[in-house]
């Protein structure tokens, strides 16, 4: 991984939809920008729903949540706060997963004349930043498992509710100790259900690495136009 901070936004990893369908060596180049920095700005996308499927299939087969295909846009009434034009911290989705989402497709149709700014910031040079300023913090997110959750009252489950849940650590490693994915959403996290001596360095370690995430240095924003879009790793990108 390629780590970053808001100076790629001088010059960030960006791909044509149009060049990717017709040309192999393109496709690759816009897939290898999502491995190395975790995300892909997207120029030549439809503007069409009924042709969104073309950018899914440039990067594989689409795994659907119980959103499916979801089309956020300013509701009267929300389950969701994406379908707000209030501003959102950066965060992980669907953290409240055993397995979260991965590549996620992100594409634009009809941009807001209100909000609709998408902000990306990287996890994985969050997670390095909170290793080399507290090495003890950054040890117990990797061990000390933390429950993501959400009720979703049968909004979008076919008419049944569900409350789902995951008890695991916020930042993992792979088998060589490098950081491999990250599952940060202050949103989603419940009281923390842990031995009592763990309670207070656990609430300390949670409060740095947020307060990281939330540095404007890590931050870069992009007012995403009709046809532009994004693809990007939601085990990294916030």
């Amino acid at each position: 991984p390629t780590l970053w901070t808001r100076e790629i936004a001088k010059d960030p990893p960006t791909a044509s939809l149009e060049e990717a369908e017709a040309d192999p060596s393109a496709r690759l180049r816009m897939l290898e920008a999502v491995r190395d920095y975790g995300f892909c700005k997207i120029t030549d996308a439809p503007t069409e729903a009924s042709q969104a499927h073309r950018l899914i299939e440039a990067v594989g087969p689409q795994r659907l949540t119980h959103y499916g295909t979801y089309v956020l846009t300013k509701k009267k009434t929300v389950d969701n706060v994406g379908d707000t034009t209030g501003p959102l911290d950066p965060h992980s989705d669907e953290t409240y997963r055993l397995s979260t989402i991965g590549i996620t497709v992100f594409q634009v149709l009809n941009p807001s004349t209100d909000g609709g700014a998408s902000t990306l910031v990287d996890g994985f040079e969050a997670a390095r930043r909170l290793l080399e300023q507290d090495p003890e913090s950054f040890d117990l997110l990797t061990k000390v498992p933390i429950t993501g959750q959400r009720y979703d009252a049968a909004h979008n489950s076919g008419g049944q509710s569900r409350w789902y849940l995951a008890h695991l650590p916020l930042i993992k490693l792979d088998h060589d100790g490098d950081v491999s994915g990250v599952r940060l959403n202050e949103r989603q996290i419940s009281p923390l259900a842990l031995d009592g001596d763990l309670i207070e360095p656990t609430y300390r370690a949670l409060r740095q690495i947020f307060d990281i995430l939330y540095d404007p240095d890590l931050l870069i924003t992009f007012d995403l136009k009709a046809g532009e879009g994004l693809l990007f790793d939601n085990q990294r990108l916030l």
